[in-house]
């Protein structure tokens, strides 16, 4: 997914983006307002598929999986744009460390507790109460909230069954789902730290961490809710 908001924010997707292009897979990408010149640069790199989308997080995250799931890869990799030490580091051996078991439903990319040390404070406040919930209820033992992660392409509608104002929330919406209908929900530890010029919060940073803590424990809370027969029927 891609929003780019101003130019230093664009710059940064743009080295991001061509780390991940450099790997050789196919990517769907779904923006949601960037400018124009940004979409079109997206859309001449190598084997990208660009869908533009401007209704909401959920939205984007929908049509990129739709999207990714016509290759008929058996996994499909999610992730946010500015990962460009992950993708050039981490992101090839992460990928072959797939497990072809039919009972993995999802892989996450997890930060070691070192590398989860170099993330802001209060960044680490929402996230390690917000994966600690989510292991109470998934079961798993991990880190659910560095970014990347790769789904069995069966359950890539799923997100179809959340709501479509539920923002971040589609992640452990996503992960409870996977579960509760019989899947595994594994974490791969690795020493993905915080880039540099990430390492200062502000309030509005707080702010939106805050925010992303909201929409997680709710998004917790419907993949709980919801009734099993209606997220087998989206699989």
């Amino acid at each position: 997914m891609t929003r780019v908001r101003d130019p230093n924010e664009e710059q940064s997707v743009r080295r991001s983006l061509s780390a991940l292009v450099a790997a050789g897979a196919p990517l769907a990408i779904s923006d949601r307002g960037s400018s124009t010149r940004f979409v079109d640069w997206m859309r001449h790199l190598p084997s990208v598929a660009v869908i533009r989308r401007s209704d909401s997080l959920v939205g984007q995250v929908r049509a990129s999986l739709a999207a990714a799931a016509d290759t008929e890869r058996p996994f499909i990799l999610y992730t946010e744009p500015d990962k460009r030490d992950f993708f050039k580091h981490h992101l090839a051996g992460f990928v072959e460390r797939a497990s072809g078991a039919r009972t993995i439903g999802v892989q996450l990319a997890a930060r070691s507790e070192p590398a989860f040390t170099t993330f802001p404070p209060f960044q680490r406040l929402a996230e390690a109460n917000a994966s600690a919930l989510c292991q109470r209820m998934i079961g798993t033992d991990t880190d659910y909230f560095y970014g990347p992660f790769l789904v069995r392409r069966e359950l890539s509608r799923l997100p179809v069954s959340a709501s479509s104002d539920l923002g971040w929330g589609w992640r452990p919406f996503l992960f409870v789902a996977a579960r509760r209908l019989g899947y595994r929900v594994i974490g791969l530890p690795g020493d993905f730290e915080c880039p540099r010029d990430q390492r200062r919060e502000t309030r509005l940073d707080q702010e939106h961490r805050l925010m992303q803590f909201s929409d997680n424990m709710r998004g917790l809370l419907d993949g709980v809710a919801l009734k099993r027969t209606m997220l087998k029927s989206r699989i």
